[in-house]
């Protein structure tokens, strides 16, 4: 039992220093990437295949851009985001690490629903073709 406590241990040890690392600042922005993705996918009743069309990339990238396994750029994010009508925003936050320390910085990812600008055009388009009729 005692091994098994050390082990616990020193897993838990591990993932408190990745905590403090700037690699998990990374990861985390990837999480609520993928977070925001999941969110707006089950709402809109897509599948990952029609958003990987929408954005113009292959399947598997925006799997493992899901999955936190990709570290995408800003450019990618930002063509998912727009696929789905989200108007992607880097926001600075604070955070409190813990009771007693002084407060740290953190960014976040925010998306706020824009219109999507392929639905627009498409209403634009039949609301012109009804007025013509």
């Amino acid at each position: 039992m005692a091994k098994k406590m050390t082990t616990t241990q020193s897993l838990l040890k591990d993932l408190e220093d990745f905590d403090k690392s700037p690699e998990s600042r990374g990861y985390d922005l990837r999480l609520d990437l993928a977070d925001i993705i999941l969110r707006h996918l089950d709402h809109n009743g897509w599948t990952q295949k029609k958003l990987a069309e929408a954005a113009g990339m292959k399947p598997p990238l925006l799997t493992r851009v899901i999955h936190g396994a990709s570290n995408c750029t800003l450019d990618t994010a930002g063509r998912i985001l727009f696929a789905l009508g989200i108007q992607g925003k880097l926001i600075e936050a604070d955070a409190v690490n813990s009771p007693g320390t002084t407060r740290a910085k953190s960014v976040a990812i925010s998306g706020s629903k824009i219109p999507n600008p392929a639905k627009i055009a498409r209403d634009s388009s039949k609301a012109a073709r009804a007025t013509a009729r």
